[in-house]
């Protein structure tokens, strides 16, 4: 229920519709997406594949069962903290690449990989700052990008290619953010917030890049 949730807040924030139920496409087990696709690492706790017959292409997103039990035993929805932000954002990176990728197919669009995990950083944001205005009174903390997006650490098994992509999504989102905190900070989740976060998602990998540059 909780990553359906999470999928209803990204439709919600964005003015789209995506007509799939998540929990048709996911899978918890290593085990059993080793049988469709190549098993994930053992230290990789989410991971969207996109799996091509000839014909079509089909989704399959994997998080982690752990992760998953966890969040259900400390629901962010209720209490979003130190506690469980790592695996809520394990999670939402999961549901964001699900929805960005069928949003976009939908309207017949491609998406590469740095606009995929740079959305995903986005969305963590977006959504961190209305749960935690929901949870403290329309307050968010000040310092909220920079904790998601400094001092971060990176699965050491990557390749350079990989490492390189991950880098640059996390620091374009982060600029993004920051901004986004410096222009709404005293009206977070504002009218104007959520227009420039909808006008952000529209956008595809060089617009956004643009954007963010633009907004320095």
């Amino acid at each position: 229920m909780l990553l359906e949730a999470l999928k209803s807040d990204l439709e919600r924030l964005y003015e789209i519709d995506v007509p799939l139920l998540l929990d048709d496409f996911l899978i918890t087990d290593r085990e059993v997406i080793g049988r469709i696709a190549a098993a994930p690492p053992a230290d990789t706790q989410e991971a969207l594949y996109l799996i091509e017959d000839g014909e079509h292409t089909g989704m399959a997103l994997y998080i982690d069962e752990a992760v998953v039990r966890r969040l259900a035993a400390d629901d962010p929805r209720d209490a979003l903290h130190e506690g469980n932000l790592a695996d809520f954002c394990v999670a939402l990176e999961g549901v964001s690449h699900f929805t960005y990728v069928a949003w976009r197919a939908s309207h017949d669009r491609s998406v590469t990989q740095l606009e995929l995990e740079m959305q995903a950083e986005v969305d963590k944001f977006a959504t961190s700052t209305m749960l935690l205005g929901r949870q403290c009174a329309g307050r968010i903390r000040p310092d909220l990008a920079r904790r998601l997006f400094g001092n971060v650490s990176f699965l050491p098994g990557l390749d350079t290619q990989s490492r390189a992509r991950y880098e640059r999504a996390n620091e374009y989102a982060g600029r993004f953010c920051e901004g986004l905190t410096r222009r709404h900070m005293r009206a977070p989740g504002s009218a104007a917030m959520t227009r420039e976060l909808r006008r952000f998602y529209r956008l595809n990998q060089r617009q956004k890049i643009k954007h963010i540059e633009a907004a320095l």
